[in-house]
């Protein structure tokens, strides 16, 4: 009997610790609401929303990647063709800024359109980069994303204008045909090039250059004509021109003059400018790249 008895009171201090127990946690059930509270290690189900001191480990900031707009940067400040985009503070993962890239494209067209620019140091963790909208083919709006380092730190958005002159260009550009689906515009005025791709009426601008051609005693003859015969190079006096292209008999498109030895540029304006005896001057990796992409028959119409 006294065993049982034992058992009894053992029973029943039991259960006022459960009872105990149990009424502690009604407390923090209604504390809580309905709100569910999980263990340690354990995520909310996907489409739950987490409140108060709950963090979804999914949710958890990485912090050795660098945030979205890390780093001040100022609006694209419009002056004339060109953009100045100054970056504050440019430093990546805490290291100041010994590089800074600022790689820019369409937001309609991607990056078929992009031009990628070195920033230049102001001062102290200052870097401002100019975005030329000459060296872009089309408007809207434009990412410029910059690279601190190599490393992602931000972006910035806005919209970009075409110089006056390249609108025309495009204008012009839509009254004429081609035997091919390419055809190229010079603008003697502005010194420019324009690559098209398409037909008469859609033309779609995929390369802009600037170019040499021809000095006022030496005019590049300005009408309509033809790619012709193509060829690696030719040497002009002391100067060898390479990738040329020809549109009409002993006028061509090709590269800047080159030291025949070394291959490499004379130093001096050669592009931006009249400066040729009559043939239309290009960078040597664009008298190539023209060479390479225009078939024969396609249309060339030059112009001031």
């Amino acid at each position: 009997m006294k065993h049982r008895l034992y058992g009894y009171k053992a029973t029943m201090r039991v259960s006022a610790v459960l009872l105990a127990v149990i009424m502690a946690l009604a407390v923090v059930f209604a504390a809580t609401g309905s709100q569910t509270v999980y263990a340690e290690g354990e995520t909310a189900p996907a489409g739950e929303q987490l409140s108060g001191d709950q963090t979804d480990a999914d949710t958890t900031a990485d912090t050795t990647q660098p945030k979205v707009n890390d780093i001040k940067a100022a609006k694209a400040v419009k002056n004339g063709s060109k953009y100045y985009i100054t970056i504050e503070n440019a430093k990546f993962q805490g290291k100041a800024a010994k590089n800074v890239k600022v790689v820019t494209w369409s937001k309609t067209k991607g990056t078929a359109d992009k031009v990628t620019y070195t920033a230049k140091k102001i001062k102290g963790t200052t870097w401002r980069v100019t975005v030329d909208s000459s060296k872009h083919c089309y408007s809207g709006v434009y990412y410029s994303k910059v690279y601190v380092n190599g490393g992602y730190v931000g972006q910035v958005t806005y919209k970009m204008a075409f110089p006056a002159y390249k609108g025309r260009l495009i204008s012009r550009a839509q009254k004429k045909s081609s035997r091919t689906r390419w055809m190229v515009l010079v603008d003697k005025k502005t010194h420019r090039v324009g690559i098209f791709k398409g037909s008469k009426g859609k033309w779609k601008l995929v390369r802009y250059w600037k170019c040499g051609d021809g000095k006022k005693s030496t005019p590049t003859p300005s009408g309509t004509f033809r790619v012709g015969v193509k060829g690696a190079y030719f040497d002009s006096g002391p100067s060898r021109c390479y990738h040329f292209t020809n549109f009409k008999p002993h006028y061509y498109f090709h590269s800047v003059c080159c030291n025949p030895r070394t291959g490499r540029p004379y130093s001096g304006k050669q592009l931006g400018a009249g400066v040729s005896h009559g043939c239309v001057r290009l960078a040597k990796g664009n008298a190539r790249w023209l060479q390479k992409h225009l078939p024969k028959g396609s249309t060339v119409y030059i112009y001031k």
